[in-house]
């Protein structure tokens, strides 16, 4: 078996993927897991496309599909748990101050109420929060999801998360 079509099937479906997550992201709205999802789908079966169009890869594509989905999940995991974290927008905007603010000029750039409401906003609009009134309720997926997490967390001894 030759590796290197299939890796170059991979590569070329990240190349896809990239290229179509960053116009679809500056492009369209709402934007979620499902829409990556289908870029991710498409993206290797244009380039699987493309490579047996070619007549460069034949059955071994299962091979650049699985060096692909692992690609996939590891920016996945960078994307959402580094691009998009609370975390890592406070260090941005520590950086952007020369790396020293206070709490209260945090708060002004990146206010807690802000925090809070637009993460309530999104977990309505996704159905995992019903608002009555000011009154925030979970849905059933909701705490079906909560348990899973909490169970997880007493799995692994995290106290702290968040």
């Amino acid at each position: 078996m030759n590796i290197i079509p299939p890796l170059l099937t991979a590569l070329l479906a990240l190349v896809i993927f990239f290229a179509v997550h960053v116009v679809m992201w500056r492009a369209v709205q709402p934007k979620g897991l499902m829409i990556l999802v289908a870029i991710a789908a498409g993206s290797f079966a244009i380039a699987a496309m493309v490579m047996m169009t070619a007549g460069v890869i034949s059955a071994d594509v299962w091979v650049g599909l699985c060096v692909y989905l692992f690609c996939i999940l590891a920016y996945l995991h960078f994307y959402v748990g580094t691009c998009r974290a609370l975390s890592a927008r406070i260090l941005e905007e520590l950086m952007h101050a020369n790396g020293a603010m206070t709490l209260e000029e945090l708060d002004r750039v990146y206010p807690l109420q802000w925090i809070y409401a637009s993460r309530l906003r999104l977990l309505v609009e996704h159905g995992w929060l019903i608002e009555e009134s000011g009154l925030f309720r979970t849905t059933p997926k909701a705490r079906f999801f909560a348990r899973i997490i909490v169970a997880l967390r007493r799995v692994y001894g995290i106290t702290r998360a968040g």
